[in-house]
């Protein structure tokens, strides 16, 4: 490796470590649990799962955890902030219940109002949704773009039982596509947030904001998912 890379691979480090260390901060203030105490018997089922990790996509392990907490919801209505390149959609339109409508709303080409974490830029919007494009369940998905910042949610209001969380990473922007996931939730619905760990401190420091609202958030542990569960379903 030559100096200019050293160099260059020290600040990448010392980055991570500071962006590690403002996460801490506000991890530390949000409770753990454990995926068979927040869905009781889900250690009970099994999936089939094809799955491909691309950067910033999720990794094996998580695809593992959303397919069997879909499994497990067997999810009507699922509404997804933060499509990327689909594989999450897939994952869950794959392992809902039979005749689910799975809505995914991304960027697109549309102005980020609130901003970007340092890093994060947003997807190019061609490559938004491709990896459901073309398979089974790409008639169950209906694609939305723009800013979920100024996206009208209100035709779903109260319909959704999972709601997937995984857009912009700023504080702003989670507590925004937060407050819109609640106002989507049916009785018993699951909010699932992606991000939720040392990597990402805008999530974290957004879900602090829930809890202090009395909302009861918890970090899936040994994964990077965050979770509420609301009352009145049938799990």
């Amino acid at each position: 490796m030559s100096a200019a890379d050293q160099r260059g691979s020290g600040r990448h480090q010392l980055f991570l470590v500071r962006r590690a260390a403002r996460s801490a901060a506000f991890l530390r203030r949000i409770p753990g649990a454990d995926l068979q105490t927040l869905f009781p018997g889900i250690e009970r089922l099994s999936v089939t799962l094809a799955h491909r990790a691309r950067p910033r996509g999720l990794p094996h392990g998580d695809a593992f955890v959303l397919a069997l907490i879909c499994a497990y919801l067997r999810p009507r209505r699922i509404f997804e902030i933060g499509t990327g390149t689909g594989e999450g959609t897939l994952i869950m339109a794959s392992n809902a219940a039979d005749g689910a409508r799975v809505e995914t709303l991304d960027l697109g080409d549309a102005p980020s109002s609130l901003g970007v974490q340092s890093g994060d830029h947003p997807l190019e919007a061609g490559a938004v949704g491709e990896a459901f494009a073309g398979t089974s369940v790409a008639g169950a998905i209906t694609q939305h773009l723009g800013d979920s910042a100024a996206f009208d949610f209100t035709p779903f209001r109260g319909t959704m039982d999972l709601v997937f969380v995984d857009g912009a990473h700023t504080a702003d922007y989670v507590r925004g596509d937060s407050q819109a996931a609640l106002s989507m939730l049916a009785p018993g619905g699951t909010i699932v947030w992606d991000d939720c760990h040392l990597y990402h401190p805008g999530v974290s420091q957004g879900l602090t904001s829930l809890l202090a609202a009395g909302h009861p958030v918890r970090r899936l542990e040994t994964t990077r998912f965050a979770i509420l569960r609301t009352s009145g379903g049938s799990r």
